[in-house]
C-alpha cells in the first residue's frame, strides 16, 4: 500500500470521527431551550432570561458550520486526490436520532447519499497493484463483459486473505485487478485490526513495540513471495502500526439522550422593564408550560389594570424626564468628548508627523551609515584584484599568510553616494551557483575566475572546465592557462570522473595534509603561515540529468569540499541555497540577486574585457612554467656543524614538503642508492648541491667522503675544489670530475677505484669478522672508514654505445651496486632520462638496487610506470620515492636554491676553516685543461744521480682518480725502445720533449747522453725550446747530419761492452731518414736497448714505423712500448697483442699508451703540456 493510499485511509477515518452529530444535538437543544425562554420572558408578570444561553448556542452553531466546513475540505481533498469515498463507510449521517423526541422524522427518511465522484485512480491502481504482486493486469473479456468484482471491502478482503493462504500470487493479484481504486484502497482502513490480532496469534500476547523484529522476521519472506514489489519500508511502517499500543476506545457512535429542559425558577432569570418588552405577539412555546388563572370579577380586574397603567404612566413620565436630562447630559458629554478628541487628534497627527519625520530622518542617517561600513568592509573584504573596476584591473596576488578575499560581481542599489560592492564568497568559503540568463552567467563566471586568479599567487589555483554545450567554449578566454596544467577540460561524460577525482581530492586531504589537526586548510594556513595546497574549482556549466552516482558525489562536496579547498561554480545544476552556497539569480539592470544580500537590489558589472583575460592568463601560465620561487639553502642546515655520525646511515633533509615539514632522505643499507632523473633545466644540478651541502653540514669529514662527476660539458662540481679565484674547496669532496664528457675512461678509473676500495673494506670486515660498516667501526674505531658517496651526473654518457668501456662500466656498477651497501658505499646516479640506457638492458637487478628514485619536473621512466606525479610538478619540485617508484611512496618535496653561489660559498668557507689539519686538497680532473708536467707527483720527485738503474721516462698523464703519470721504465732489455705514432705535431713534441725533459731530470750533469735529431721542419720549434731545457752537451742533429749520429750510435750497439752512461735518442719524424739508414737504425733498435742505448722517436703513422722495421712480415719487438696519437685501432694490431686491436679512436689532446712489458691491455693519456 502507497503512502498516498494510507493518507486516504486516515482523512477518510478522521472525517468520520468528527464530533459533528453531538454539536448538531446540542445546538438543537440550546435552540429549543432558547425559544421557551423567550415565551416565558414575554408572558410573564416579572420578565426572566438566561445570562449567556444566546452566546451558547452561537458558539454551538460556529461549531457545528466548522465541523462541516472540515468534512466538505476532506471530502474535497480526497476527490482531488482521486480517492473517492468508500461506500461501505458512510460519513456520520445519524446524528438527528437525538431528536426524534422533539421532531419527527421526514416522510421519506434520510436524504439519499450523492453518487461518490466518479473514480480518477484505476490506471495508478492498476500499475501500483502489478508493482506489487508482479501479475499485469489481465486482458479484457472477448465478449466484452466485465469479470465479478467484490461488492465492497468486506468482500476484497476475504478474497485477499483466501489468495495469501493459498499462497497464489497470481490470483491475489487478479482479486486486487479486479477491483476499482477506492474499493481497493478502503483495505487500509479494514485491515490494521485484522494485522494487530494476526500479531496477538503469532505472539500469544498483546503486541507492543518491543515484538517489531519477531514480527519483521516472520512476515518479510511471506510477504516478499507475495508482494515482490513492497518497499522494506512500507512493511516495517505497516508492521510498526500492529505493533503500537492500543489506543483508549474513542466514544465515537454514542448519541447523548436528550433531556427536557428545567422548569425555570425565579432565581434564573433577571426583571425587565415595559419599556424593553418586545409589542409583537409571542409565538407560543414547542412545549406546554402552567399559566396562572385570571381573577373572575371584571370590575376588580378593571381596577388593578388602571392602576397599574397609572403607575405605568407615571413612571414612565419621571423615566422620560430622566431619560431626558440624561440625554442632554450625554449630547453636552458627547460635545465635549468630541471637541476634546478632536484637539488630541490634531496634537497627536502633530506629535505623528514629527516623529515619523524623525524617524525617517534618523533610518536615513541609519542606512547611510550602514551602507558606508558596508562599502568599508567590502573593501577590505575585496582588496585588489578581488574588487577592482575592470578599466584599472590588474593581478595583485598575496601571499599565503593572507586570508583568501571574497569576489566582487556588481554593486548594492543602496541609497549611499558612494558605491557598496557586491561581494561573493569563494575561495575558503564554498561554492557559486548561478541561475538565469546565460549570456550574463558567462560574464560572472568569467568576473569570478579573473578575479580569484589575479588575488593570489601564480599556480595557487587549478581549474577544472566541464562545458557539455559550449565544448569549453564558455571557457576560451582562459585557454592560456591549459599548457601551463593550470586549467584542464572534461569532456562530455567526464562529469562521474570528475567529481571522482574532486571526492578523492578530498579524502586526501583529509587523511594527509589535515590529519585531524586542523578543520580546514584555511585553518592550517593561518596556523602555520603557509597553504600547502593549492586551490581546486571546478566550473560546472550545465550539462544532462545527474545520476545516482554522480548527485552523491556532487552533495559530498558541497558538505565537505571548501574545508579542502573544493570549490564548485556551477550552472544548470539543481541545487538551490545553503550552508556555503551562495546563488546568484543573474537578470539585466536592477533585478538580479545575491543570497547573501537577502532581497537588496544588484546591478551586476560586465564581463572583464577579452583582451584582460588573455594577458593574464598568459603571465600567470609564464609565471607558473618558471615555478615558485624557492626557500634559501639555510633552511636545509642544522645549528651546529659535524654533529652527526654515519656508523649506520646519512640522513639529511633535502627540502620542505607541502605542509611546510622537512623531507628526510637517507642513503643506508635500505634504500642504499639513488637515482635522479629530470629533463635540462628542471634543477637535477640545484637538487644535488641542496643534497651535498645538507649531508656536510652535519657529517664531518671523517664520516663523509664525496667523490664527484660530472658528465656534461660544464664545470658544475669544480666548485667544491679549489681554483684560481678562490683557494678553499669542500673538505669532504676527494675526487671531482668535469669535462669529462670524451673521457669516458675516467668515469671507469672511478668505477675501479671504488672496486679497491670496497675490496679493501671486505678484507677488514673479514679480518674483524663483521658484516656492515657500523659493526667495523665499532670493531676498528681507529680506522678511517666514512661513508662514500659517488655522484655521476649524466651518467649515461659512461655507458653509451657497445664498447669494451661500457660492458666494464656496467658489471663495476652492479658489483658495487650489490656489495655497496653492507660497506658504506652510495651510488647516486643522475640522468635526463634512463630509459634510453642500452648497456642497463637485461639487467633489471642493476637498476632494482636503486630504490632511492628522485624524479624532477617532467621526469620520464624513474619512477613506476603507472607513477605520473612527476608530470604536473612546478620548478624546484621533486618527488621523492624510496621504494622504487611505487605510486603510494611519493612524496612531494621543494628543494631550495643552492645554485646561489655566494651563499654556497659562504657555506663552503665556513665548512673549509673547520677542515682537519692534514686533510688534503681533493684531485681536480678537468677534461677540457691540458696538465703540466711540473704539477706531475713523480717529475717532482725525480732527483739528479750519477748513475740510474732503470730510468723512467714520463710521457702523460693518466686519466684516473689518482694524479698519475703514464711512465714506461728503459730497463737494459732487448725491446725497451719507445714509439711516437701520429700525424698530430704538437702532440707528438709534447711527448717527446716530456720524456726528454723527465729523463734528464733523473741524471746530474754528464751522467747520461742526448741526442735530439729534428727531420721535420714542422717541429724545429719544438725541438729548440727543448734544447733549452737538456744538458747542455746534448747533441743536435737534423736531415744533413743525422747519419753520422746514426753511424755512430750503430757502432755503439754493436760493441761488446756497454757504455759507462745511457744514450737516449730522440728521433723527430723518424719516418723521413733515407732508406740506407733505416738499416743503421734497426740495428740500434735490436741491439741497443742492452747496451743502454734507447731510441724514443715519432712516426707520422704506425705504417711507416712498419717500413722502418722491415716491412709487413717483420718482427715489432723492438718496440716495446709505444704512444699512439691519431692513428686508428685498427692501425695498431701489429703492436698489440692479441686478436683484437685495441679499443681506440683519435681524440683532441689523447693518446693510447701501451707497454708490452707492463700493461694487460692499453691506457689513454694526456700530454703534457707546454709549462
Amino acid at each position: 500500500m502507497s503512502l498516498l493510499q494510507e493518507v486516504g485511509a486516515q482523512l477518510r477515518a478522521t472525517s468520520d470521527e468528527l464530533p459533528t452529530g453531538l454539536v448538531s444535538v446540542a445546538m438543537e437543544r440550546l435552540r429549543s431551550a432558547t425559544e421557551l425562554l423567550n415565551w416565558v420572558r414575554q408572558t410573564s408578570v416579572d420578565p426572566i432570561g438566561v445570562p449567556q444561553l444566546g452566546n451558547a448556542t452561537e458558539h454551538a452553531e460556529h461549531a457545528a458550520a466548522a465541523l462541516r466546513l472540515a468534512q466538505d475540505a476532506i471530502a474535497a481533498y480526497l476527490a482531488q486526490l482521486g480517492l473517492a469515498a468508500d461506500a461501505s463507510a458512510p460519513p456520520d449521517r445519524d446524528w438527528k436520532a437525538g431528536l426524534k423526541e422533539d421532531k419527527d422524522q421526514p416522510a421519506g427518511g434520510e436524504q439519499q447519499e450523492q453518487a461518490p465522484p466518479p473514480e480518477q485512480l484505476q490506471p495508478w491502481w492498476r500499475e501500483r497493484v502489478e508493482k506489487l504482486t508482479g501479475e499485469a493486469p489481465p486482458p479484457p473479456k472477448a465478449d466484452g463483459s466485465t469479470p465479478e468484482r467484490p461488492a465492497n471491502t468486506a468482500e476484497l478482503l476475504r478474497r485477499v486473505a483466501a489468495g495469501v493462504r493459498s499462497g497464489d500470487r497470481a490470483r491475489l493479484g487478479r482479486d486486487l485487478h479486479g477491483v476499482n481504486a477506492a474499493t481497493g484502497l478502503g483495505l487500509s482502513a479494514v485491515t490494521p485490526p485484522v494485522l494487530r490480532r494476526l500479531a496477538g496469534d503469532l505472539l500469544g500476547h498483546e503486541p507492543g513495540p518491543d515484538d517489531l523484529p519477531r514480527l519483521r522476521s516472520a512476515a518479510g519472506g511471506r510477504v516478499k513471495s507475495l508482494l515482490p514489489g513492497t518497499p522494506p519500508d512500507v512493511l516495517d511502517t505497516l508492521l510498526a502500526g500492529s505493533a503500537a499500543r492500543r489506543r483508549v476506545p474513542s466514544s465515537r457512535g454514542t448519541r447523548p439522550t436528550p433531556r427536557s429542559p428545567p422548569a425555570c425558577s425565579p432565581g434564573c432569570c433577571w426583571p425587565a422593564s415595559a419599556a424593553t418588552r418586545p409589542h409583537s405577539t409571542p409565538r407560543p412555546p414547542n412545549r406546554s408550560h402552567p399559566v396562572v388563572s385570571m381573577p373572575d370579577t371584571r370590575a376588580q380586574q378593571v381596577v388593578e389594570v388602571r392602576a397599574a397603567l397609572s403607575h405605568a404612566l407615571g413612571a414612565a413620565e419621571e423615566q422620560f424626564e430622566a431619560a431626558q436630562e440624561e440625554y442632554e447630559a450625554a449630547v453636552t458629554r458627547r460635545a465635549r468628548v468630541a471637541s476634546a478628541a478632536r484637539e488630541r487628534r490634531i496634537r497627536l497627527a502633530d506629535q505623528r508627523d514629527k516623529r515619523l519625520r524623525e524617524i525617517d530622518e534618523q533610518h536615513e542617517r541609519d542606512l547611510a551609515a550602514l551602507a558606508g561600513a558596508a562599502a568599508e568592509t567590502a573593501l577590505a573584504a575585496a582588496p585588489g584584484a578581488a574588487g577592482m573596476p575592470w578599466v584599472v584591473w590588474r593581478p595583485t596576488p598575496g601571499g599565503t599568510q593572507v586570508p583568501a578575499p571574497e569576489l566582487r560581481v556588481g554593486r548594492l542599489l543602496l541609497p549611499y553616494d558612494e558605491e557598496v560592492p557586491a561581494l561573493v564568497p569563494l575561495l575558503d568559503h564554498g561554492h557559486v551557483v548561478i541561475r538565469g540568463d546565460e549570456s550574463l552567467g558567462d560574464d560572472v563566471v568569467a568576473s569570478l575566475l579573473l578575479r580569484a586568479l589575479g588575488s593570489v599567487e601564480a599556480g595557487r589555483i587549478r581549474l577544472t572546465g566541464y562545458d557539455p554545450e559550449q565544448l569549453g567554449g564558455g571557457l576560451a578566454g582562459f585557454a592560456p592557462l591549459a599548457p601551463a596544467g593550470v586549467l584542464t577540460f572534461v569532456g562530455p561524460g567526464g562529469l562521474a570522473a570528475l567529481l571522482d577525482d574532486l571526492v578523492d581530492h578530498v579524502r586526501r586531504i583529509n587523511e594527509t595534509v589535515l590529519a585531524g589537526e586542523h578543520s580546514s586548510l584555511r585553518e592550517l594556513a593561518a596556523a602555520t603561515g603557509r597553504r600547502p595546497e593549492p586551490w581546486r574549482v571546478a566550473i560546472l556549466l550545465g550539462g544532462d540529468e545527474l545520476s545516482r552516482h554522480e548527485r552523491g558525489q556532487l552533495d559530498r562536496l558541497l558538505r565537505t569540499g571548501a574545508a579542502c579547498g573544493v570549490h564548485l561554480i556551477m550552472r544548470g545544476f539543481p541545487v538551490g541555497a545553503g550552508t556555503g552556497i551562495e546563488v546568484v539569480d543573474v537578470a539585466p539592470g536592477d533585478d538580479a540577486r545575491l543570497s547573501g544580500c537577502g532581497d537588496l537590489p544588484v546591478r551586476l558589472d560586465p564581463g572583464p574585457p577579452a583582451a584582460v583575460i588573455t594577458r593574464t592568463c598568459r603571465e600567470i601560465a609564464d609565471q607558473v612554467a618558471a615555478g615558485p620561487a624557492p626557500v634559501a639553502l639555510d633552511s636545509l642546515l642544522p645549528e651546529d656543524a659535524w654533529q652527526q655520525s654515519s656508523a649506520r646511515a646519512l640522513t639529511a633533509p633535502l627540502g620542505d614538503s607541502p605542509q611546510g615539514s622537512p623531507v628526510h632522505v637517507t642513503l643506508s643499507d635500505y634504500p642504499p642508492h639513488a637515482l635522479i632523473a629530470g629533463p635540462s633545466g628542471t634543477g637535477k644540478t640545484n637538487l644535488i648541491y641542496a643534497w651535498m651541502g645538507a649531508l656536510a653540514a652535519r657529517y664531518s669529514p671523517a664520516e663523509l667522503a664525496f667523490y664527484l662527476l660530472d658528465f656534461k660539458e660544464g664545470v658544475s662540481f669544480a666548485r667544491f675544489a679549489p681554483g684560481r679565484r678562490d683557494p678553499s674547496w669542500l673538505p669532504h669532496v676527494r675526487l671531482v670530475g668535469v669535462n669529462v664528457n670524451t673521457d669516458r675512461e675516467f668515469g671507469l678509473a672511478l668505477l675501479r677505484f671504488l672496486g679497491a676500495e670496497l675490496r679493501s673494506r671486505a678484507d677488514a670486515a673479514k679480518r674483524h669478522e663483521v658484516t656492515n660498516l657500523a659493526e667495523l667501526r665499532a670493531e676498528d674505531p681507529t680506522g678511517s672508514w666514512p661513508r662514500i658517496v659517488a655522484v655521476v651526473d649524466e651518467f649515461q654518457v659512461l655507458l653509451s654505445g657497445r664498447d669494451a668501456v661500457a660492458a666494464e662500466a656496467v658489471d663495476l656498477l652492479e658489483d658495487l651496486a650489490r656489495r655497496g651497501r653492507s660497506q658504506g658505499i652510495h651510488l647516486v646516479l643522475a640522468s635526463q632520462d634512463v630509459s634510453g640506457i642500452e648497456a642497463l638492458w637485461g639487467r633489471p637487478a642493476l637498476v632494482a638496487q636503486f630504490s632511492l628514485r628522485i624524479a624532477l619536473p617532467r621526469a620520464r621512466r624513474v619512477l613506476a610506470e603507472t607513477n605520473h606525479a612527476a608530470d604536473s610538478l612546478p620548478r624546484y619540485h621533486a618527488v621523492v620515492n624510496a621504494d622504487s617508484g611505487a605510486l603510494e611512496a611519493n612524496r612531494i618535496v621543494r628543494v631550495p636554491d643552492a645554485g646561489n653561489r655566494e651563499r654556497w660559498s659562504e657555506l663552503q668557507h665556513q665548512l673549509w676553516r673547520h677542515r682537519p689539519p692534514e686533510l688534503v686538497a681533493p684531485r681536480l680532473f678537468d677534461g677540457d685543461a691540458i696538465p703540466r708536467l711540473e704539477d706531475s707527483p713523480e717529475y717532482r720527485r725525480f732527483v739528479p744521480a750519477e748513475a740510474v738503474a732503470a730510468p723512467v721516462v714520463l710521457l702523460g698523464e693518466t686519466i684516473d682518480v689518482e694524479s698519475r703519470s703514464a711512465k714506461t721504465p728503459l730497463r737494459r732489455a732487448p725491446g725497451r725502445n719507445i714509439a711516437v705514432l701520429g700525424t698530430r705535431v704538437d702532440d707528438a713534441c709534447a711527448v717527446l720533449g716530456t720524456a726528454a725533459r723527465s729523463l734528464a731530470a733523473q741524471f746530474g750533469p754528464g751522467a747520461a747522453r742526448f741526442s735530439v735529431a729534428c727531420l721535420d721542419t714542422d717541429a724545429s720549434t719544438a725541438v729548440a725550446a727543448l734544447h733549452t731545457r737538456l744538458p747542455a752537451d746534448t747533441g743536435k742533429f737534423d736531415n744533413d747530419n743525422v747519419e753520422f749520429l746514426l753511424e755512430d750510435t750503430a757502432t755503439d750497439a754493436e760493441s761488446s761492452t756497454t757504455s759507462d752512461r745511457p744514450h737516449f735518442l730522440f728521433l723527430y719524424a723518424a719516418d723521413a731518414l733515407p732508406s740506407a739508414s733505416n738499416v743503421l737504425l734497426r740495428k740500434i733498435l735490436r741491439q741497443g736497448p742492452e747496451r743502454r742505448i734507447h731510441v724514443i722517436g715519432w712516426w707520422r703513422g704506425a705504417s711507416l714505423l712498419r717500413d722502418t722495421l722491415g716491412g709487413p712480415g717483420s718482427r715489432t719487438d723492438t718496440i716495446g712500448a709505444w704512444v699512439a696519437l691519431d692513428s686508428h685501432g685498427s692501425e695498431l694490431s701489429p703492436y698489440f697483442p692479441g686478436n683484437t686491436p685495441p679499443n681506440w679512436y683519435p681524440r683532441p689532446w689523447r693518446a693510447l699508451h701501451f707497454d708490452r712489458s707492463v700493461h694487460r691491455g692499453a691506457e689513454t693519456i694526456i700530454p703534457y703540456g707546454p709549462s
